[in-house]
C-alpha cells in the first residue's frame, strides 16, 4: 500500500473509489476530487485494445470531446478535463501511464437507458 492509500489515484488529483460502468470501449469510475473533498466526477478510462486496436479510435475520443466542450446546458454531462497522459497509481504501487481518460460530471441516479 502506497502511503496508507485505499484506492487508485489518477494524476494526484482524483481518487477512483469504484467503477460505475463497462462497456466496448471504456470504463468509467465514480471519483473523488482530493483537493475538494466533497466534489465527484465520473472519469472514462479509455481501454488499450479500443485505442491501439482501432486506429480512428483516437479521432473519435477527440470529437467526443469538441461536442462535449461546446455544449452547455443543464441536461448535458459537462466536462471538466480530457487527455491522453494520464498516470494512476493503485494502492499496491503498480503505476499505469499514458492513460485516455475524460473526466466528466458526475450525475447521481444510474445508467441513462436504465431510467428511461
Amino acid at each position: 500500500m502506497v502511503d496508507g492509500q485505499r484506492f487508485p489515484v489518477m494524476n494526484e488529483k482524483y481518487e477512483l473509489r469504484r467503477e460505475l460502468g463497462e462497456g466496448k470501449t471504456s470504463k468509467v469510475y465514480l471519483a473523488n476530487d482530493l483537493e475538494v473533498r466533497d466534489q465527484k466526477y465520473a472519469i472514462k478510462i479509455l481501454k488499450n485494445d479500443y485505442i491501439e486496436n482501432d486506429e480512428k479510435a483516437q479521432d473519435q475520443v477527440i470529437k467526443e470531446v469538441a461536442v462535449l466542450e461546446t455544449l452547455k446546458h443543464s441536461g448535458i454531462v459537462g466536462i471538466y478535463d480530457y487527455g491522453d497522459d494520464g498516470k494512476i497509481v493503485k494502492a499496491s504501487g503498480k503505476v499505469k501511464e499514458n492513460v485516455v481518460y475524460i473526466v466528466l460530471e458526475y450525475i447521481a441516479g444510474g445508467l441513462l437507458f436504465e431510467v428511461c
